[in-house]
């Protein structure tokens, strides 16, 4: 897998927002959260539509973050789920997660600087 986070992005996006890339970094990592336990759910339920809408909606804030991995991984979920292949987004779910976790491991040491 490529890097965690699309470095080039990042840079400008500190350069940009400044002091506010905590806070931009804190609302990525509350939704982050909210869609992870979403599509929990929503596979606990077999609800493939919930899925897709959730791991969309996290495909686009992890692109607008850098976070390219979690952006490859939630894409790869939504066509999963949108070929009905349950299985597959269960297979998939805790690498997005685990991607998760290396993104904010990274970002805690952008906040650092």
């Amino acid at each position: 897998m490529a890097d965690v986070l699309n470095e080039e992005l990042l840079d400008e996006l500190r350069q940009l927002m400044g002091d506010d890339l905590k806070l931009l970094i804190e609302t990525y990592r509350k939704d982050t959260e909210f869609r992870l336990s979403t599509i929990q759910q929503a596979l606990d339920d077999g609800a493939l539509s919930d899925v897709i809408d959730a791991a969309h909606s996290l495909k686009g804030s992890s692109s607008n973050v850098g976070a390219v991995n979690m952006e490859a991984l939630c894409h790869q979920i939504v066509q999963s789920s949108r070929a009905g292949s349950q299985g597959e987004v269960v297979a998939l779910f805790p690498q997005l997660c685990a991607e998760y976790d290396r993104v904010m491991g990274r970002f805690a040491r952008v906040v650092e600087r």
